[in-house]
């Protein structure tokens, strides 16, 4: 009986084993499928390798220079300077004789004027009144001058004529002998006599009248041009044509001495160019210059310099030139800018390449140029030089390609 339980049990033991093992190999069979599954699922979405091409082989690229051909040109080298117009004939104006308070200043900077016009004028207080006054005294003493010269003249030829009777009734009673005693022929002729003394005496009368009413009207005409001359001193007058380019800033009514300036006229039909250029400039007396007013381009002819100018001549006037201008238009006007060029050195049909393309290695210098397509050093030798250009004197020729 014991024998039967114990072979019971150890059957049921092994069985166990039995279900355990089928149950673990199953879930080994299981995770096995699975994943055989996986991994040939990757292995399909894995590309396939491409196979390796040879290189394409190409040819390197040609390069390819920005040239300039050499062709002969024009290389200049000047000095050029900016200008302003101004008038050659320009009159400073002042009250020269005489001082006093300012009445009124009838332009301003700009105006044009006409010769004649009154500028400027001092108080005055009555002169126009007493010039009017003397004039009407002149007018009277000539008036009688003229009837005092009228009347004696009638006195005159009353005397002549009653002069001329007795003359003429002296020679009849002559003419008939014994007819008048010797003592009514002597008194006739002093009668004559006594006649002429009377008209000589009046007309030295008349002339001394003459004279007094003369110097009269002298002197009253004497009174009128010293009226007339302090009144064309107390303003300033006009002596050209020409444009107000500058006035005085003393107020009307101030007080203003003799030789202050007061305005300023320019001519405007004699105009030059002048530029500051220093102390030490390259213009000389009598040079040729071009000169640039608007669009306008004439020639020139220096006329002053500074080694030129008086030694009592200002620090301005030290250190700038005029030019005289050989035509003008008329649409050139004062104070209108000018560019004033001077060729220091002009020369045609020349080599003449950019500075900034010219290299330099030491005391070498040389350019790239190309040759055959195939760029090449080519040394030159350099002239003179502006502030952009070089003059090129060896090394280059026309239809020569410049590498930029």
């Amino acid at each position: 009986m014991m024998i039967r339980v114990f072979i019971s049990r150890r059957n049921f033991t092994y069985n166990r084993k039995k279900l355990y093992i089928r149950k673990n190999l199953n879930k080994v069979v299981v995770f096995s499928l699975i994943f055989s599954m996986i991994f040939l699922a990757g292995c399909s979405l894995v590309p396939k390798e491409e196979e390796v091409l040879a290189p394409i082989l190409k040819e390197p690229p040609k390069v390819v220079y920005n040239t300039i051909e050499i062709k002969p040109s024009t290389f200049e080298k000047k000095f050029e300077t900016t200008g302003i117009m101004i008038s050659a004939n320009q009159v400073e104006l002042s009250f020269s004789n005489s001082s006093g308070r300012l009445k009124a200043i009838n332009v301003n900077v700009g105006d044009h004027v006409k010769k004649g016009q009154i500028l400027a004028e001092l108080i005055t207080e009555d002169l126009d009144t007493q010039i009017k006054e003397q004039e009407l005294l002149l007018n009277q003493s000539k008036l009688e001058l003229e009837t005092i010269k009228l009347n004696n003249q009638k006195d005159n030829n009353i005397l002549k004529k009653q002069i001329d009777s007795l003359k003429l009734k002296l020679e009849k009673m002559k003419t008939i002998p014994d007819a008048y005693s010797e003592e009514e022929i002597n008194d006739l002729q002093n009668q004559i006599e006594e006649k002429e003394i009377t008209y000589k005496d009046s007309v030295h009368i008349q002339e001394n009248n003459i004279k007094v009413k003369e110097n009269s009207i002298n002197l009253c005409q004497l009174k009128i041009d010293t009226l007339r001359q302090n009144l064309e001193d107390s303003r300033i007058i006009a002596p050209i044509d020409g444009v107000v380019n500058y006035k005085t800033n003393i107020l009307v009514g101030s007080n203003i001495d003799a030789f202050t300036t007061v305005v300023s006229l320019a001519d405007p039909k004699a105009l030059q160019v002048t530029s500051t250029v220093g102390a030490v400039s390259p213009f000389l007396l009598g040079m040729k210059v071009n000169v640039r007013i608007k669009d306008f381009e004439t020639e020139g002819e220096v006329v002053m310099t500074p080694a030129d100018a008086p030694e009592d001549a200002s620090e301005f006037t030290k250190s700038t030139i005029r030019v005289k201008l050989d035509k003008l238009t008329p649409d050139i006007e004062l104070g209108d800018f000018a560019l004033i060029t001077y060729y220091q050195m002009k020369k045609e049909n020349a080599i003449v390449v950019d500075t900034n393309l010219i290299r330099i290695a030491g005391d070498r210098k040389f350019v790239n140029v190309l040759e055959d397509g195939v760029k090449k050093e080519r040394d030159i030798e350099v002239g003179d030089q502006n502030q952009t250009q070089s003059l090129i004197v060896k090394g280059l020729s026309v239809g020569d390609l410049l590498i930029k």
